[in-house]
């Protein structure tokens, strides 16, 4: 599989998400960025990570920030934030 064909699929793997998690409007006025914003993530390949949690809780855990930027260690970020909570 090339770049340009894995990059249409990334791509419609995060809109799917975005349609999971409301639409990109609804995203959008949640996060209190534009459609264009949200649009951009998209074509860019991956959300920026501090936008992945906020996604998830908005989304009643349908999208998982594991979908929204695949280039975080997000199980890393899980288990250290669970030890920081329990400290």
């Amino acid at each position: 599989m090339d770049e340009a064909t894995n990059g249409g699929a990334r791509q419609d793997e995060l809109r799917d998400a975005v349609k999971l998690a409301g639409g990109a409007s609804a995203l959008a006025e949640h996060l209190r960025l534009s459609r264009g914003a949200i649009y951009d993530f998209i074509r860019r390949g991956n959300f920026a990570p501090e936008h992945c949690p906020e996604i998830e809780k908005f989304s009643g855990g349908r999208v998982k920030c594991e979908v929204l930027n695949n280039t975080v260690d997000w199980a890393y970020v899980r288990a250290t934030s669970t030890e920081s909570a329990a400290a």
